[in-house]
């Protein structure tokens, strides 16, 4: 794991970097915010072969992912616990086919 840590938008962004027989270097990442681990993702793919491509892919897919999880919930969501997977609910945000 690379001890490098970004901040982003308020967040803090620690890659993590795991190894497969050195030869191939898949990314990974923590996100958290205040002390609160918000998301971790390992071994993103594609694998690269060198170590820092692999940071670099890391921190930018974790930049991308604040911007996407921001975007859908702004404020009140990520107080509310934004991309944890909650259901809107039934015909919330669907398609009713004119009923």
């Amino acid at each position: 794991m690379s001890n490098q840590q970004v901040e982003y938008r308020g967040f803090s962004i620690v890659p993590d970097v795991a190894s497969q027989d050195e030869a191939m270097y898949y990314g990974g990442y923590e996100i958290s915010k205040n002390g609160r681990t918000i998301r971790v993702r390992r071994r993103i793919f594609p694998g690269f072969f060198y170590f820092s491509a692999a940071v670099t892919s890391s921190i930018e897919h974790a930049k991308l992912e604040i911007d996407n999880l921001e975007a859908m919930g702004g404020d009140e969501g990520r107080d509310q616990g934004w991309g944890q997977g909650q259901d809107p609910g039934p015909d919330k945000g669907r398609n009713q086919g004119g009923k």
